[in-house]
This record gives C-alpha cells, sequence and structure tokens, in this order.
C-alpha cells in the first residue's frame, strides 16, 4: 500500500483500526499498552495513523511480532471441511470426497480443479460431448461444445487459468462421479476453500433449506425480478429459478435473477450452474457479475440491461459476509458511500446497499448473526432499518452454519417506512408478534425477540423501579491472553508458578480450584489487565462465553485466563456479595436471557442490569443470604439456600406468585432446549 503525503496524515478511529486489525477494540487498547500501537490523540475518542495501523497489520501478518504471531497464523490457518449440510443424501459425500481426495492427490489448484469439474458435470448434463482426447476441450471445437453459451463460458473461464496438471488427472477428474445435487462444484470449492480465507471474507454458504423457506415466502410471480449481491456460487439464485419457472416464467426467469460476487471462481461456478438450470436456452448470458458489490456502482452491473438500474428489485436475498476484513483504502471508500454506518461491519454495509437496489415496497431478506439484534456496535444499522423499513419477520436459526460458532437469524424487512401500529412476526421457536415501536424505544434500539407481552409486563414493573447500575461504577479486566497456552500453561504447579481460572472452573458463588498454572510475566504475556485487578482483595469473575450470568465469589487474588473476566463493583452502599446475589439469581438470568440471549457475556450487558435502591436491610439480607450460600461451598442452583435467596429477591422486586412461576419456566425451558 502506497501512501501520498496527504494520508500519511489520515486518522482511523479505535472501532475502524480493530476492524481492519481484526480483533477487539480491547485487544487494541491493551495493544497501546504494549506499545504496539499509539493513538495520535489522547481523548477519550482515541485516533491513529492510518500508516501505523497498517504498518502493524503488516508485521501481524508477516509473524514479525513473536508475541502476535499466533493470531496470524489463525487467520491464514488451511484447514477445510466437507459441508455436509448441503447435502440431502449423506451417501452422495462419498462422490464427493473422491474428487477431493483426486485434486489432493495430484496437488492441482482449486481454480484448475473446478474447471475440469465443470466439464465432466456438463458432459453428464449433454452440454459438452464426451471426448478422450483434453486438447480438443481447450481449444474449444464447436463439434464439442453444442451449447454456444457454454463454450463461451468455459472458454471465457479457460483464458484466466495457467493450466499446470497432466493429462492423467484430466482423464481421471472428467470421470469421477457427480452426485445428482443442486451444486456440486459449489460444495467442492467450499471444501477446497480454507477456513482463514473463509474468516477473513465473511463467506459461508447458506444451507439450501434456509435459502428455500425465503423463497417460498416471497417469490409468488413470475415477473420477480430477484437479486443476490453475495450471490457466491448461486445458492439463492438457483432455487429462485426454480420457483420461477415453475410459476411459468418461461424464457424471462434467466433474465429476472440477478447475481453479484467478488469472488471469481464462485461466479464462474455460478453461471454454470444457472446454464445447466436453463440449458434449453441458448444464446443468453446470466445476469451473474464478478463485482465488488459494495464499492462499484450500480451502473457497472447493470448497463447490460437498461431497464434494470437501482430501486428496481422485488426481492434482494442473500446470507453476506459478516465481519469481512477491509483494507484501509477499502474503509476509507465505505465511510464515504455509507456515512450513517460507524461500525465498519460488513453486514451492515450490505444491508444499506440492499436498501438502494430495493424497490419502494420491494423485500429485503439477510441472514445475519444474532449479534445484530442487540450488541451496541450494530446500533447504527438498527436505527436505519427502524427509520426507513418495517420490519416483516425475524426467524432464529440457531446455529446455522458448520464450524461457525455463532447463533444466526434471518431478518425480513420492506422498503417502505413502518406504521406505528405494525408489527412483527417473530419466529424463535414460539410465533408472536412485536410492535416494531418498541424496539425503536429501547436505549440502543434493540431488538428483543424474546420478550413477548407477558415477559414485558415483568420487566416494565423491573425497570420502573428506582434504580442504579454498574455503569460508571465499576472496574472491568480481560482475563490473561498468553498468545501460546502450551508455552505457558501447566497442568502441574512448577516453580515460580500459580493457578489460573479458565471459564471451566467458575460456578456461581463459587469456583473450584484451578486446573492450570502460569508464572505470572506479564511482559512475556499477549494480553494482561493491570495487576492490581486480579490482585483485588474481593472481585466478582464471571464466564465470558456462556448463555447464562455466571458468577464467582475470589478473595485469594486468583489469576484468570481470558474466557474468565473480572467485575470490581464500585458502589458503597452496595457490598460485592449483594451484587454478587443479584446476579446470580432467576430473575437476573431471566432479564438477562429475554434482553440478549446472547453466547457471550459483555460488558455492556452487565452494566445494563438494575441493582435496586433498596432500604440497607434488605441489601443486607441479600448479603448474608450470599455469604452463606458460599461458606456452604454451593455452587448450583438447587441449594436450599439458593432457593431461599431467590424467592427474597424476587418477592422484594414485587412479582406475584404468577410472575415468578412464569420467570421459572422461562428458565427450565431455555436449559431444556
Amino acid at each position: 500500500m502506497n501512501l501520498t503525503y496527504v494520508e500519511e496524515k489520515e486518522t482511523i478511529s479505535i472501532d475502524q483500526a480493530a476492524n481492519y486489525l481484526r480483533i477487539s477494540t480491547a485487544t487494541v487498547r491493551n495493544w497501546i499498552k504494549h506499545n504496539y500501537l499509539t493513538p495520535v490523540t489522547s481523548t477519550n475518542k482515541m485516533r491513529f495513523l492510518v500508516k501505523d495501523v497498517h504498518s502493524l497489520k503488516e508485521n501481524l501478518t508477516n509473524g514479525n511480532i513473536n508475541r502476535l504471531r499466533k493470531r496470524a497464523n489463525k487467520q491464514k490457518s488451511g484447514a477445510t471441511f466437507l459441508p455436509s449440510e448441503y447435502l440431502s443424501d449423506p451417501r452422495k459425500t462419498q462422490d464427493i470426497l473422491n474428487a477431493l481426495n483426486l485434486i489432493s492427490q495430484f496437488d492441482i489448484p482449486a481454480e484448475e480443479s473446478l474447471f475440469f469439474l465443470a466439464i465432466n458435470l456438463l458432459s453428464r448434463e449433454g452440454l459438452v460431448k464426451p471426448t478422450n482426447e483434453i486438447d480438443d476441450l481447450l481449444s474449444f471445437r464447436e463439434n464439442l461444445f453444442p451449447h454456444r453459451q457454454v463454450m463461451q463460458e468455459m472458454q471465457n473461464w479457460a483464458k484466466e487459468i495457467s493450466f499446470k496438471s497432466t493429462n492423467d488427472f484430466r482423464s481421471q477428474i472428467i470421470k469421477l462421479t457427480i452426485p445428482q445435487v443442486q451444486d456440486f462444484l459449489g460444495m467442492v470449492y467450499q471444501s477446497l476453500s480454507c477456513e482463514g480465507k473463509k474468516s477473513q471474507s465473511g463467506s459461508y454458504y447458506t444451507p439450501s433449506q434456509i435459502v428455500e423457506d425465503v423463497i417460498a415466502d416471497y417469490v409468488h410471480s413470475p415477473n420477480e425480478k430477484v437479486l443476490d449481491p453475495c450471490c457466491g456460487t448461486g445458492q439463492y439464485l438457483l432455487i429462485a429459478l426454480d420457483h420461477l419457472l415453475s410459476l411459468g416464467a418461461g424464457e424471462n426467469a434467466l433474465q429476472n435473477i440477478w447475481g453479484i460476487d467478488i469472488d471469481g471462481i464462485a461466479v464462474h461456478i455460478a453461471r454454470i450452474n444457472v446454464l445447466i438450470k436453463c440449458k434449453n436456452q441458448d444464446g443468453v448470458s446470466p445476469n451473474i457479475f464478478c463485482k465488488n458489490t459494495l464499492l462499484e456502482g450500480a451502473n457497472d452491473f447493470f448497463q447490460v440491461n437498461s431497464c434494470i438500474q437501482e430501486n428496481s428489485f422485488n426481492l434482494i436475498i442473500t446470507n453476506p459476509p459478516w465481519g469481512a476484513q477491509f483494507s484501509i483504502p477499502e474503509l476509507r471508500q465505505l465511510n464515504s458511500l455509507f456515512p450513517r454506518i460507524h461500525s465498519g461491519e460488513s453486514f451492515s454495509y450490505f444491508i444499506e446497499k440492499g436498501f438502494q437496489y430495493l424497490k419502494e415496497g420491494g423485500i429485503l431478506s439477510y441472514i445475519l448473526p444474532e449479534s445484530f439484534l442487540n450488541v451496541k456496535t450494530h446500533n447504527d444499522i438498527r436505527k436505519t432499518i427502524l427509520n426507513r423499513a418495517t420490519i416483516k419477520k425475524i426467524q432464529y436459526l440457531n446455529r446455522a452454519f458448520k464450524n461457525v460458532f455463532t447463533p444466526a437469524i434471518r431478518l425480513d424487512i420492506k422498503k417502505t417506512v413502518a406504521p406505528s401500529t405494525h408489527k412483527i412476526k417473530i419466529r424463535n421457536g414460539k410465533n408472536f408478534d412485536i410492535e416494531q415501536k418498541r424496539f425503536s424505544d429501547n436505549n440502543n434500539s434493540e431488538f428483543h425477540i424474546n420478550i413477548e407481552k407477558k415477559d414485558s409486563a415483568i420487566l416494565d414493573k423491573i425497570f420502573t423501579q428506582d434504580h442504579t447500575t454498574l455503569t460508571n461504577h465499576a472496574d472491568w479486566a480481560l482475563g490473561i491472553v498468553t498468545g501460546n497456552n502450551l508455552k505457558f500453561l501447566s497442568t502441574n504447579k512448577l516453580p515460580g508458578h500459580e493457578g489460573v481460572l479458565t471459564g471451566k472452573e467458575i460456578f456461581k458463588f463459587n469456583c473450584v480450584a484451578p486446573k492450570r498454572f502460569i508464572k505470572f510475566e506479564p511482559k512475556k504475556l499477549q494480553q494482561v489487565a493491570p495487576e492490581e485487578k486480579y490482585r483485588a482483595g474481593e472481585k466478582l469473575i464471571y464466564r465470558f462465553i456462556s448463555k447464562e450470568l455466571i458468577f464467582s465469589y475470589d478473595n485469594q487474588q486468583l489469576l484468570t485466563l481470558n474466557s474468565a473476566n473480572i467485575l470490581i463493583p464500585r458502589i458503597a452502599r452496595y457490598p460485592i456479595k449483594a451484587i454478587l446475589g443479584l446476579f446470580n439469581s432467576s430473575l437476573y438470568q431471566y432479564i438477562f436471557q429475554k434482553k440478549f440471549n446472547s453466547i457471550k457475556i459483555l460488558r455492556g450487558q452487565i452494566e445494563s442490569l438494575p441493582l435496586p435502591n433498596w432500604a440497607d436491610e434488605q441489601i443486607n439480607k441479600i448479603t448474608l443470604l450470599t455469604s452463606r450460600i458460599i461458606k456452604s461451598g454451593a455452587n448450583q442452583n438447587n441449594s436450599s439456600l439458593f432457593q431461599e435467596l431467590d424467592v427474597f429477591i424476587m418477592s422484594q422486586w414485587g412479582l406475584s406468585n404468577g410472575e415468578i412461576a412464569l420467570i421459572r419456566d422461562a428458565i427450565n425451558h431455555k436449559k431444556d432446549k
């Protein structure tokens, strides 16, 4: 990256730096402490020189900083996996494995391998005539390509490949058995793609059932114009094409589906897939383009058809990249093109872009991470949606993607301002409606999809009572990130080592003895909080990755790893054990479940929990009961002491027996799922 003099002086925010480096803002702050990065401003709104962030990224990628090398290596991971979720018949998996094994055996690049697999597939479909003369295929003799558009497509693809394979490989791969599945080439490509590459691009292809459901909901007319702005190998487009053809669209069906993707190999596969689907039509080029959807204008895509412009599509459907990595110049362009988006999040940019392509009254249906619903960082795009669109449906999809831990949701919105009385269809294991206005009334425009009317009444009763929060009233610390656990951690207590807690040792009220040991030498570790946080006389430790609030009490000055974070409350009239009792109670688990339903316990979520401004007598009672639980060694919810504490807390909030029963039913239902 060559920087001009003006760019030498250019700065970016901490959020933009974190996005570019693929780390959290907390890690950026830690790296500042270790002098890996220096802000050019001393205010709370830190700014960094573009050239400094870019230089750090280069050092990280090249492994020049030993302590950070593991992070870079993780991004460059070469692991592969078979996307079995796309196969309706698992017995056909072996055919894909045969292709992968052959490619691996001959060590042929993915694109060349896929080109010859495409020849095989086209031959099976009657679009390429079988031949033992591979050179004849590569010379593109017309007698071997009865379909002119297919020949043109393969000829264009061949021009982009530097062929290296032997005739032995070619003859074997074009004779492999190919199963009768919708997107065989896409499955092989997905399997060949390394995890590191997919992580950086944010690309994970969508299971077919999710796509089927979206198309079935919205493709009801043969004249629907459908766009997938991140089409990959064409999953959405193929199923949309099926529906259009079944509705009698005929030859117009191919002209009514449009796709864009930045991945050239995926685009070639998508075009081949569509041509096979419409093999009775010749001379018509698919409307699928290899372009940068976010950074290239609509005219670049649609100039081939003057009747298609921005604001022309009835339906825009996709699984956009989540957390895709952008270069500094790209971020600069994106900030200019999408000034309402401050997070640097790729799916937010794609939602904004979707609005541009969508006609008034059209539908946009995207697959998004669950964090979109309530994480503060994404309040920019949530506000945009609430101000400009009608939310039709939010559906919880759980963990929809193999090797992706994050749960997903489906968001359907209509390009028209929502009426004040509009209700959103929520599908999260239960079917109910929520007024869209309720989302607008939330502090950060959170989309709370677990709060039904009866839940809303309970939460209103809680949050309208006089209370305070931990905002600006607590110290926080992340657990240690070693950078190399194999090097720094041991299972035996060696000389100079001490116990270090992980999330697995954290239970409600009490932690168990550490099972790992470390020599605490902060300068050698990748990320460390100030030592006084670990050595506090009293502190709360909570599991970072968890579906429920789990807080332990510690007065032994124990160290923690990054799966166990630290909270030290600073409210004079609130003993730490009183907060521990509240946060571990059924009521607070219910509040967390309804408002966040997250797999990560975030500081902002904890800071929003209400601490009631009760009399000292009530707070002291909670402290006493909590102390007795700690002393008893109990760390589960089934002890009689916990039940006594639980009932006391809910009764002091004024909850009725019916409301208490509802809270407990909700928690038990969650545990059973």
